[in-house]
């Protein structure tokens, strides 16, 4: 007999390691098609992780039961722990099987909670309170249809969450969209459903959570603004540009790899802290004409800029703005700055990246070479001269 007790084993990484009889009859799971799972299908993620010692907790089964628990979590070892889950329904309930008789819990929940039929209207027959908390709107404009759910999502979002309801082996995996408020900011949330089916398998309901997760994305967001900011100069670093430039998908980048001059001669002849202005000088300038471009700070003295979709024409456009640019710059300034540039372009068709950072890298060693050789001929004829005038 399995009684009212249901057992989860889980893993250090939270996946479900196995569960006992009670687990499949009272939840109404199938065994096979949880194991290896992440409990987070049965039960919240912040369940888990906050409780101490006993808690209570409301799930609903396969069918849209809703079940009171005695909920305790049991460590069995450094990787292993063990979820008890005592079905307390009767002794809360004077019906477990009303739904109603739970409304007040939906109702007052912190999350979205929405139920959701799946036809060509895509109508919401179920919203609680939560969405006006959080979002602003009423819920009778769900119901009526003044209000679209998908013309509230964000573009680069929307792809996704329908995808998920086409998708069989996605549709139980929570998914993170934003969602536009009456404000007209777009709030982060993180979406789990349930579907339900009829009898001939076909999808018929979404019954489904979406909690708020703002908070958790702008410091997700300000953590990886730190790790792949540089510190002095706010361009993108090193990290930036070996991740990002694996995942780009443009079929035309251009490359250029810029060299800033006489940054060691400035440092030495007048310390590091006129050579850092050197270099926000610099990055200053490369912000201005390379706006909606990837912008890298390499190391000391070197960046990398990438255009996407881009040809030779609209590179040498870019490289004369630049020049312009540090024109107009030095006309106006003590301070004086002065760029060697290397382009090429990469067609993802037929040529290697790291060859096309290569090819510009050498590029901009040939110009450093000759702008070289023009000083050092400059200063020649200076002393040539200086020769002549002292005879």
């Amino acid at each position: 007999m399995y009684g009212r007790e249901v057992l989860i084993m889980l893993n250090a990484d939270d996946s479900i390691i196995d569960v006992n009889e009670g687990f499949c009859k009272i939840l109404g799971y199938d065994r096979n098609n949880v194991i290896g799972e992440k409990v987070s299908l049965i039960l919240k993620d912040d369940i888990i992780r906050n409780v101490e010692e006993e808690s209570k907790v409301f799930m609903e089964t396969l069918e849209g039961t809703i079940k009171v628990f005695d909920l305790e979590i049991k460590k069995l070892s450094e990787k292993k722990r063990c979820i008890s889950l005592i079905d307390i329904t009767e002794s809360r309930c004077e019906d477990s099987r009303n739904v109603l008789s739970l409304k007040g819990l939906y109702e007052n929940a912190k999350d979205i909670i929405y139920i959701r039929e799946i036809d060509k209207r895509k109508k919401f027959i179920y919203l609680n309170n939560a969405v006006t908390k959080l979002l602003g709107y009423k819920k009778e404009d769900f119901y009526n249809e003044k209000l679209i759910i998908e013309d509230l999502i964000h573009p680069l979002d929307l792809k996704n969450l329908r995808g998920r309801v086409l998708s069989e082996k996605s549709i139980n995996k929570s998914l993170e969209v934003r969602v536009k408020n009456k404000d007209g900011k777009y709030i982060w949330f993180e979406d789990i459903c349930i579907p339900s089916y009829d009898d001939k398998g076909n999808l018929t309901l979404i019954k489904g959570i979406s909690r708020c997760i703002q908070e958790r994305k702008l410091a997700q967001n300000e953590l990886e603004r730190l790790i792949y900011s540089d510190s002095m100069t706010k361009l993108n670093n090193r990290k930036y540009f070996e991740d990002s430039i694996k995942k780009l998908k443009s079929k035309n980048l251009g490359i250029i790899v810029i060299d800033l001059d006489n940054l060691k001669e400035t440092n030495d002849n007048f310390g590091h802290l006129i050579g850092d202005e050197l270099i926000l000088c610099a990055a200053n300038i490369l912000k201005r004409i390379f706006k909606e471009d990837i912008k890298v700070r390499i190391g000391g003295d070197e960046f990398i800029i990438v255009i996407k979709d881009a040809n030779l024409e609209l590179i040498k456009q870019k490289i004369n703005e630049l020049e312009e640019e540090i024109e107009r710059y030095n006309n106006c300034s003590i301070l004086k700055v002065s760029l060697s540039k290397g382009y090429s372009l990469y067609d993802s068709d037929n040529d290697n990246i790291r060859g096309s950072i290569e090819e510009a890298d050498y590029n901009m060693y040939r110009e450093k070479r000759k702008k070289k050789s023009l000083e050092c001929e400059k200063k020649c004829m200076r002393n040539l001269k200086y020769s002549l005038d002292w005879e």
